[in-house]
């Protein structure tokens, strides 16, 4: 069955599954091994066999319904399930039902609809299921497109990711992925995977070249979880290893959980056969974002501010740094380099970051809570935030010795049992324990994932926070690990409405209330999240998540309200001049978070300047969206980063021009202004008019800025 318009050609074979996708424009095929095709798997997991599926390659006469030459529905009203002892295959996409055992297969009552538009280049999807039958539907692949094969040997895939988990540019998978053996098909070898939201922090994939490809564009108005893959697949060939086919498996995993008599429909399942690259579909994504999601009511403080100074008072093994009566030091120090926000880690009675006793009480050795209120509250005066830490989503296992029903609390798994710190709380490592294999010998004791979205954790996770900001009188927060979970909880007792709604729905309405009551306690207070995802990004005003220095415009131009920080040591001035091209907060881990700023005074004179820059730019820069290089035609030397910000609602914006390197560097722009005010400020803090072209002369580490108001560039 063909469907098509005057850009796109897509082809459905017999089964039902995606066999092809011509570009008419460039005459471009994808999907050329059909051997490897798809369209969706339902899971039915069962005691005897967890594996229990039915797959759309192996079905027998679905009904298809054209609705004009674009529109589609294909309907099962029975689905053909995979017997127990398939043919052995390593590949997800092949469902292990061959012509040799197709009759071993049974039918059961589940019906499904698949929806399928062709709206100019984009192909739209959605599944519905209803489950009619007696087993029960625990998960759902949709869409699977499968089979690239040489036409993408030069894609690469683009994705907004977490960069501790995977790249964000992966250099052409087709070649890399698996080494073309089976010797090589361990996890982290021959797939790439990432859930949303968690690795992937918002929701679309771009597998392009220089000539255009498709990408992946989930939409649902609630936030739903999965997990997208690419796998390489082979299929040996018996008479010549030339012969062998190699392709390419993606799918995208849902986990609804569809009792008998239930029903389900998937978010809408967008793909984008394009001839540009992935900032097409990240520009479309976050336009649609916006009707869904709010951006942070964030202070205008907070929005100027270079970062934070990130401060461990204690480290992992107990080791102490410093005290409550440094507090002050410390805070004069980040004043120094304009920057009014510190960040405390291991200010309890326990290590950083270790022993989760789920107390967090300041250090009684060093006076306890009365004295870190006196300290904090000589800092307010100065206007300093202080931002202490808190890790709600951890618990020790020891406490289980005393407090056994504290278990109740942790994310249970599909299986019944609890998980462990380090599952992140997927499915398929579903393991009642698991061992943190960090570098002290107190953190690798186990630890429980708690389930801070059920009624008890939640409670629990609210008051300790209350505590620390309105007790203590901090009036802020950070949330640490919190945008590194992404659970599906199946624990009744929990409260959840649906066990794939529990981190997302749930985290929603438990960060609403936590933002909404720090909030009337202090109307200038900020809650920073370890990680960060467009999820979170709605109630965080800011995040701290290490090293993003690896293609941050990926993530900064698909949520660019989402202000997350890289981490900058002392004298890092490359590191600085870049971060602040790209927009990034600054995470001012000095000497690992045991030094102080004080002890670099030119480093720190430094960051004072990008400060007040920052301070003068507020409107376009500060309050501006993150465009890359949207408007703006460049010439620069090597190590010259040029980035352009716009405030969309002021019609007003910034191009920034920073020197990475130790050397002096030139640079120039076309960006013909046909605006009522535009300037260039250099690093010195002289202005002049713009006329058209811009040139500078940068030397080490500077940045300049061209900045406009009025009409947009052209």
């Amino acid at each position: 069955m063909i469907i098509q318009n005057r850009i796109l050609s897509v082809h459905f074979n017999e089964s039902g599954s995606l066999v092809s996708i011509l570009d008419k424009r460039t005459r471009r095929t994808y999907l050329s091994h059909s051997i490897f095709s798809g369209l969706f798997r339902i899971f039915t997991p069962t005691e005897a066999w967890a594996g229990s599926h039915a797959d759309s390659s192996y079905q027998m006469n679905p009904a298809f319904i054209a609705h004009g030459d674009s529109e589609l529905e294909i309907r099962f009203d029975s689905l053909d399930f995979a017997p127990q002892m398939a043919d052995f295959d390593f590949n997800l996409s092949h469902s292990g039902v061959t012509e040799r055992n197709r009759e071993k297969t049974h039918a059961e009552n589940i019906r499904c609809v698949i929806y399928v538009k062709l709206v100019e280049e984009d192909i739209q999807m959605r599944m519905s299921v209803r489950n009619e039958g007696e087993m029960t539907v625990k998960s759902v692949i949709f869409p699977i497109v499968s089979g690239f094969g040489e036409e993408s040997r030069d894609m690469d895939m683009v994705w907004p990711v977490q960069t501790q988990i995977n790249k964000r540019v992966v250099s052409k998978p087709y070649l890399n992925l698996g080494r073309d053996s089976h010797k090589e098909w361990f996890h982290d070898r021959r797939f790439l995977q990432a859930r949303y939201p968690l690795e992937l922090v918002t929701a679309w994939v771009d597998f392009s070249d220089e000539k255009g490809g498709i990408s992946f564009d989930i939409r649902s108005e609630d936030a739903t979880i999965f997990d997208f893959c690419m796998e390489k697949v082979i299929r040996k060939n018996e008479k010549s290893e030339e012969q062998a086919i190699r392709g390419l498996f993606t799918g995208t995993q849902f986990y609804p959980v569809i009792s008998p008599g239930g029903a389900w429909e998937s978010p809408s399942c967008i793909l984008r056969v394009h001839t540009a690259d992935w900032h097409q579909t990240a520009k479309s994504h976050r336009n649609w974002l916006e009707t869904v999601m709010k951006r942070p009511e964030t202070p205008a403080g907070f929005r100027e501010s270079l970062g934070w100074h990130f401060f461990l008072m204690k480290l992992q093994d107990g080791t102490e740094i410093r005290d409550f009566s440094q507090m002050e030091a410390m805070a004069q120090a980040s004043l120094d380099a304009g920057i009014d926000n510190i960040m405390l880690f291991g200010l309890y009675d326990k290590g950083h970051d270790n022993d989760y006793d789920m107390a967090y009480l300041p250090n009684e050795a060093w006076g306890g809570p009365s004295r870190f209120v006196e300290e904090v509250r000589k800092l307010k005066q100065k206007g300093v935030r202080v931002i202490p830490f808190f890790n709600g989503t951890l618990m020790d296992s020891r406490l289980l010795e005393n407090q056994p029903d504290l278990l109740k609390w942790c994310v249970q798994g599909s299986t019944g049992s609890r998980y462990g710190g380090q599952d992140w709380s997927r499915p398929v490592f579903d393991f009642p324990l698991t061992t943190y294999h960090g570098y002290t010998m107190t953190r690798n004791n186990m630890l429980y994932e708690v389930c801070i979205t059920g009624k008890e954790g939640g409670k629990w996770f609210l008051d300790t926070v209350r505590r620390l900001s309105r007790t203590y009188e901090t009036g802020n927060i950070q949330l640490d690990q919190l945008a590194h979970k992404s659970f599906v909880c199946y624990d009744p007792g929990h409260g959840h409405a649906a066990p794939e709604k529990a981190y997302t729905d749930g985290l929603t309405s438990l960060l609403k209330e936590l933002k909404d009551d720090l909030r009337a306690y202090n109307p200038e207070g900020v809650v920073i999240g370890e990680g960060f995802s467009d999820l979170t990004a709605s109630w965080c005003d800011g995040f701290w998540n290490w090293n993003q220095l690896e293609n941050p415009a990926v993530v900064r131009y698909s949520v660019p309200w989402m202000r997350f920080s890289c981490e900058i040591d002392a004298m890092d001035y490359s590191e600085a001049a870049f971060c602040f091209a790209h927009g990034m907060l600054f995470d001012l881990k000095i000497e690992g978070g045991v030094g102080i700023l004080s002890d670099f005074p030119a480093f720190q004179a430094y960051l004072k300047k990008l400060s007040d820059l920052k301070k003068r730019l507020r409107e376009t820069y500060a309050d501006g969206d993150f465009e890359d290089q949207d408007g703006i035609a460049v010439e620069c030397e090597e190590g010259v980063v040029v980035k352009h910000f716009r405030n969309h609602t002021l019609n007003s914006g910034v191009v920034l021009v920073a020197n990475t390197t130790a050397d002096i560097r030139c640079a120039s722009i076309e960006a013909q202004a046909s605006a009522e005010d535009a300037i260039i400020i250099h690093w010195d803090g002289t202005e002049e008019a713009h006329a058209g072209q811009a040139a500078f002369i940068l030397q080490p580490y500077e940045v300049h800025a061209l900045e406009y108001k009025g009409r947009q560039l052209s």
